[in-house]
């Protein structure tokens, strides 16, 4: 990647950061380490960082000007409310494509973003391509295997999505083709709905490719929660999904489905409706 490129960026890339300063070099040499026939930008929020991340960003933006963009906040902006690529980054993006990478994660493969932009740009039904990722946990200091997400085929749509996240956020890049409603600030979650609002008609793609690492550990805003909590967040941001009125009988009729097999443990019905839908649905 040329470090002094002058025509507009075909991905940006979007990294949201707050003290991370053992992890962000990993992630901005992830970045940089692509090598693409097209252009990138790599947009940064750090959130009032108190532990050098800030410091590290200022290294990168300097060697690398027209391809590092951070903002750098005086005050910490997620205690107000105000969270997220949605609100700093996604605004202030110029590619085609968003890919998406949090400071504390990092790429592996430096034709990462080539191989999704590849087929993004050979497949206009999909609109998000995603791909296989390693877990780190940084409590025991060794990979594991991903108990997180569930398996799926490697073509998948929006009735697929609707039963529950199975994407790792730094294996994501989507089209920039899209608006975020009002109600999804109020969201507990956001990778999640944010695939729902983004994938809308068009399709999923999955890489059987390995190409970033995630990382496990208690520090994680999501992973200090109670399982109790998790749970109310992801039903409250289910029903801003249901509410939003923005998706069909069928996929709020499996997200309804999914809100009763977390209060109370009903996976066996959500699975019966899926199926019935994925026979029916080729009809709509």
């Amino acid at each position: 990647m040329d470090s002094t490129q002058k025509s507009e960026p075909l991905v940006s890339i979007s990294c949201i950061t707050f003290n991370h300063v053992n992890y962000i070099e990993k992630a901005l040499n992830g970045f940089l380490m692509q090598k693409t026939n097209f252009n990138f930008e790599v947009l940064i929020h750090d959130d009032a960082s108190t532990d050098g991340t800030e410091d590290i960003i200022r290294n990168f933006e300097r060697r690398c000007p027209s391809i590092i963009k951070p903002l750098y906040e005086e005050t910490n902006q997620w205690v107000k409310g105000r969270k997220g690529s949605a609100v700093f980054n996604f605004p202030r993006a110029k590619g085609k494509y968003i890919a998406l990478c949090e400071g504390d994660d990092y790429w592996t493969d430096p034709l990462k973003l080539q191989k999704q932009v590849d087929f993004l740009e050979a497949n206009e039904d999909y609109n998000i391509c995603f791909h296989n990722v390693e877990l780190y946990d940084e409590t025991d200091r060794k990979f594991k295997e991903d108990t997180i997400t569930r398996e799926v085929s490697k073509t998948t749509d929006v009735l697929d999505l609707a039963r529950g996240n199975y994407i790792h956020t730094p294996s994501v890049v989507l089209r920039n083709n899209f608006n975020i409603p009002e109600w999804f600030f109020k969201s507990p979650i956001g990778d999640w709905p944010l695939y729902m609002i983004a994938i809308r008609d068009k399709k999923l793609k999955k890489l059987d490719d390995t190409m970033a690492v995630y990382r496990l550990s208690n520090s994680g805003i999501w992973s200090n929660r109670s399982k109790e909590n998790r749970i109310k967040s992801t039903i409250k941001s289910i029903k801003l999904l249901i509410n939003s009125k923005e998706f069909n009988s069928k996929i709020n009729s499996i997200l309804k489905l999914k809100v009763n097999e977390l209060k109370n443990g009903l996976p066996k019905k959500v699975n019966i409706l899926v199926r019935m839908l994925n026979k029916i649905k080729r009809f709509f």
